[in-house]
């Protein structure tokens, strides 16, 4: 049988979740599986026809990426959002709260030549088939999602917060000791390693469907979070998700 054709592709972000897939112990056995059309850590190239799995990583900012996306979809069966910044603009959507013209300045000394708009994730321009959160994503649930996508299985994504692993392990609750931790309302899947390691959660997998932010924030401000603290806190990683709370 042909091996599945595999491409990675990579947007506005700091290549970190491609740095992740390679950290994987299984990595190599996995693209021994494969063919490996594209993959720009390793090697930059196209080759051009279809993808049966490909893996993007990064946000959205500028028209030609948007185009660049739109292609990579229509030569795509099976499309993976990798990481935060693809699932939900992540790290870069911060300037999207800030004065775009000051970001710039800030960054670079000339700023003629630079044509970046809103940072924003991959669904709102196509149809994602997986969003695997995080920054960077889990290496087991990348190994999980290659493995059932291997074997014609279509993935399951994680739908519970990151409470659910701290119960599991018996973690102490970093919430109730007063830390500003996102887990109640965070997507687990993470196996809750920051909590794990007495690191509250600062929800880089993003908010749950049915989080109550808003009781959420109300425990916050009772433990003393001003407006810009909390404002600091929801935009890090998922902002454009939280823009209903008036952020």
């Amino acid at each position: 049988m042909a091996k599945p054709k595999v491409g990675v592709w990579s947007f506005t972000g700091c290549e970190g979740c491609q740095v992740e897939m390679l950290n994987c112990p299984e990595i190599m056995d996995l693209l021994d599986k494969v063919k490996v059309m594209r993959f720009p850590i390793l090697e930059e190239r196209d080759e051009k026809g279809k993808y049966d799995i490909c893996f993007v990583e990064g946000a959205i900012t500028t028209k030609e990426e948007e185009e660049k996306l739109k292609d990579v979809r229509k030569r795509t069966n099976f499309l993976v959002a990798l990481g935060t910044c693809a699932t939900y603009g992540g790290i870069p959507s911060i300037k999207n709260f800030l004065d775009e013209k000051k970001v710039e300045k800030t960054v670079y000394r000339n700023t003629s030549y630079l044509h970046s708009e809103k940072a924003e994730p991959l669904e709102k321009f196509i149809k994602v088939d997986y969003n695997m959160r995080g920054c960077p994503p889990d290496k087991d649930e990348f190994v999980r999602v290659f493995k059932d996508l291997l074997l014609e299985k279509k993935p399951k994504e994680p739908d519970f917060p990151v409470c659910v692993e701290c119960r599991k392990k018996e973690n102490p609750c970093l919430l109730e000791q007063g830390h500003f931790c996102l887990g109640p309302v965070t997507h687990g899947g993470c196996d809750a390693v920051c909590p794990s390691n007495e690191v509250m959660c600062h929800g880089c997998r993003g908010p749950l469907k049915d989080a109550n932010i808003k009781r959420e924030i109300e425990i916050f401000e009772k433990k003393g979070a001003t407006s810009e603290d909390l404002k600091r806190i929801l935009i890090k990683f998922a902002g454009e998700k939280f823009r209903t709370c008036d952020l």
